[in-house]
Formats: C-alpha cells, sequence, structure tokens
C-alpha cells in the first residue's frame, strides 16, 4: 500500500496536526534504539540480542500505527463504514459461538479441569489445558474458578476483543440502514454479554456493561427516548437472565470483582507500577526497546510491566510516554474535530462511538490492551476511519 500512495502522490500522514506529533514521537523511538539499544548491545553486559530486541520492540511498538492511513484511505463511501461494522459482527458472532461451546465443554468435563497440576498452576490458566479453541485456560470447579481464551491465545486477549466487539455490535444495532442487520448486531451484543458473564474475567464482567451504559447516553437524544429505554431495559433483562439461568455463575463473578477490588484496587495497582517504573528507569531515555515488551523476552532479559504507559515509561523513558500521550492527544483532539462536521446522523453516531473507543484505548492506564491484538489493530485502524468520516458527508 506504501508503494501506490507514492505513486499516487497521496500523504502517508492523512491529518497535518498529526504529522509533527508522531514524527516526534517516531523520532525518541529511533534514538532509543540506536543510543540505548545499540549502547547495550556492545556493552560488557548485554543481557540478550538488543539490537534485535530493540528492533521487534520497535516493530511492536509503531508497527500497526500505518492502519491510521489505510483505514483513511479504505473507506471510500458511507456503505464501508457500514461494511466494517458488519464484518466486525460476523466475526463477533463466530467467536462467541466457539466460545459458548468452549465453556460448555469444560464444566461437563469433555475437557479437563486444572486438578492434577502442580499447586502454583491451580487458580490460573495455561497452556497445559487447552479446549477446542484459544490457548491459555483454567477451571477449577471445587474453588469456582475459570478463565477462558475463547477463540484467542489467553483469557486476556479475549476479554479485550470482547470490550472492542461492544463497540462495533451496538453500532450495529442501533445505527446499520437495515433492519436484518440491526437484528444480528443485537443478537451478536447479547452473545458478547453472554461470553463476558461465562469467560470468567473480570474486567469483562465489569467493562462490557459499563461500556454499553456510555455508549446509549453518548448517542441518546430526545427524539430517540424510547430506544434509550428499550436498551436499558434489554441491559436489565440480560442481567435479570444471567442471575436466574447462571445464579452461581453470576454470583463467583461478583465475589471475584469485589474481592479482587478490595485486595488490590485498580489505582494502587496503577500507581505501584508506575513508582517501580520510575525507580527502575535508567535516564531520560529509559533501558531500550524491547526490555518491557513479553513477547522479546526469547532475546533477552525483560520485564514484564502490566500497565501500559509504565511500560512505555521503562522502554523509552519519561520523555517518549510524554511524546506517546501527545500523540494520543492529539488523536483524540483530531477525531473529535471530525465528528462534529459530520451532519449525517448515521455516520456522526459512528463517530462518536469510535471516538469513545479511541479515548478508552489509548488512555486506559490499566493493563495494556494497546500491546493487545486484535485492540491495536481496531485503535489504529477506527482512527484513520474517524478522521475520514467528514469527506464522507461531502
Amino acid at each position: 500500500m506504501l508503494v501506490v500512495l507514492i505513486r499516487e502522490g497521496k500523504a502517508l500522514i492523512i491529518n497535518k496536526n498529526l504529522k509533527i506529533p508522531l514524527l516526534i514521537f517516531l523520532g525518541i523511538a529511533l534514538i532509543n534504539l540506536v543510543i540505548v539499544n545499540g549502547g547495550q548491545h556492545f556493552s560488557d553486559d548485554p543481557r540478550g540480542i538488543p539490537i534485535v530486541m530493540g528492533i521487534f520492540g520497535l516493530a511492536i511498538l509503531i508497527g500497526y500505527i500505518p492502519l491510521i492511513t489505510c483505514g483513511y484511505y479504505l473507506i471510500r463511501k458511507n456503505q464501508d463504514v457500514y461494511f466494517l461494522n458488519r464484518l466486525q459482527v460476523v466475526l463477533a458472532i463466530v467467536c462467541c459461538l466457539l466460545g459458548i461451546a468452549q465453556f460448555w465443554l469444560v464444566i461437563t468435563g469433555v475437557c479437563p479441569d486444572n486438578s492434577g497440576l502442580e499447586p502454583h498452576l491451580l487458580l490460573t490458566a495455561n497452556l497445559q489445558r487447552k479446549c477446542l479453541v484459544g490457548g491459555s485456560l483454567g477451571y477449577l470447579p471445587e474453588a469456582n474458578f475459570i478463565r477462558l481464551p475463547g477463540t484467542f491465545v489467553s483469557p486476556w486477549h479475549w476479554t479485550w476483543f470482547l470490550i472492542s466487539s461492544a463497540f462495533f455490535a451496538f453500532l450495529t444495532s442501533l445505527n446499520d440502514p437495515k433492519i436484518t442487520w440491526q437484528i444480528t448486531g443485537g443478537f451478536s451484543l447479547f452473545l458478547i454479554m453472554i461470553n463476558a458473564v461465562i469467560s470468567g474475567q473480570r474486567t469483562a464482567f465489569l467493562g462490557v456493561p459499563l461500556v454499553l451504559i456510555l455508549l446509549i447516553i453518548a448517542t441518546s437524544h430526545i427524539s430517540r427516548w424510547k430506544r434509550l429505554l428499550i436498551s436499558f431495559l434489554a441491559i436489565g433483562l440480560f442481567l435479570l437472565t444471567t442471575l436466574v439461568i447462571f445464579p452461581n455463575l453470576a454470583e463467583g463473578r461478583m465475589e471475584s470483582l469485589t474481592g479482587r477490588w478490595t485486595a488490590s484496587p485498580p489505582s494502587e495497582f496503577v500507581i505501584d507500577q508506575t513508582q517501580w517504573t520510575l525507580r527502575n528507569s535508567r535516564g531520560l531515555l529509559g533501558n531500550g526497546l524491547g526490555r518491557g515488551t513479553n513477547a522479546t523476552r526469547s532475546l533477552g532479559s525483560t520485564r514484564l510491566l502490566e500497565t501500559y504507559y509504565s511500560k512505555l515509561i521503562y522502554e523509552l523513558g519519561i520523555i517518549g510516554a510524554i511524546a506517546f500521550l501527545i500523540l494520543v492527544t492529539t488523536l483524540m483532539t483530531e477525531g473529535f474535530k471530525s465528528y462534529h462536521q459530520v451532519r449525517n446522523s448515521h455516520l456522526r453516531n459512528d463517530g462518536i462511538v469510535f471516538w469513545i473507543f479511541i479515548i478508552i484505548i489509548g488512555y486506559n492506564p490499566y493493563w495494556y490492551p494497546l500491546d493487545t491484538d486484535p485492540v491495536a489493530v481496531y485503535y489504529w485502524l477506527i482512527a484513520g476511519v474517524m478522521l475520514k468520516l467528514p469527506s464522507l458527508t461531502k
């Protein structure tokens, strides 16, 4: 695509206000690769293969950013936006049906639970227990413990797929011009909420309903009070149905959520990670690209950091983290300007939902969705689509 754009004389950075923040961030990353990773590579204690780690770390850090340009140029008309939402809805339905099948196979004993594993593995998802699809899985009925990966490599990836898919499913059920796709979107939303409960992941159990409530409020208007009321009733009916059909499961999720929140509040978790990172970050340029990236652990010494901005500080230093924060803030600001220029009500709703997705994922301090597939793909692709919306109305 890069070659095609150059041959046709089209801009690679499609928003002029993004150019400086993007180039600054890329410049800091390249300087870090040359100075920090390069210096480590030729030092007496390289702790692995720093240059290769840096290249992999750089690819993971910026590899999906060109999707902004792809999303911008791939969307040529309104129907392309609807197609994008519909495609994701179909993917969500397929994945969620497989997730429900996985849950049934696990609880019926077709797939083995964690019994018989070493003590430290009993209450964790691990690759020794796979079932039908996906990777790391954990199930121990006597402890009311379950962690399902769905169709992804881990429960954490599955969680953020469910949360991300809720945006597309909501848009299709609310905004698609065809009633058949509205019904399909509503069905996918129902499956997403079911999987958020049975997956065992606290973040999905809490995140999916909160996202839906936020989107309902953000896209509601006085003339749509009936749709607003129906949406809230639908969520209430779902929660009631869950309590009736899966009473023990729902109770277990609530106990797990409140217990974890009490034992380790998210705010304390984020603060602890940030403080540790600041204490262990070497200078303004950090510890080098790849040093906080789990995917590069086979290439050298790494540190698993479970909050995204702590990882940026650890690898790129405080300057790099600030540069990235400026980039996502500029992206958020330009997205806000873009959807406010749209007069078509359907496209405006798309813009609002996309903009909320950009904010939640870009500023999220808890864990690392921007390092997680496919959320990172959605983030940068949707950013490009959002910036294209004003051109579609013209």
